[in-house]
């Protein structure tokens, strides 16, 4: 009987592991071909780097050819 308990124990935790990572693969990151004009999605450390105010927005149409195409926007704003 325990080995059967430690069976589904394991069994529950790997399902569960599963699940979770199965969730996380949804996601897909924006491409910018011009990664220097995205300081922020570059990298957020970047944030008040400057003395002056920046106000940066991106739009990307990726594969417009395509019927389901990949559209992104980004804005961002600092000082």
């Amino acid at each position: 009987m325990e080995k059967l308990k430690a069976i589904f124990i394991k069994f529950f935790i790997v399902v569960f592991v599963c699940a979770q990572f199965g969730q996380i693969s949804y996601a897909q990151d924006p491409l910018y071909s011009q990664y220097y004009a995205a300081p922020m999605y570059l990298n957020p450390a970047l944030t008040g780097s400057s003395n002056i105010p920046r106000f940066t927005l991106n739009y990307r149409n990726q594969w417009p050819a395509l019927s389901a195409n990949f559209v992104t926007t980004t804005f961002s704003a600092d000082h």
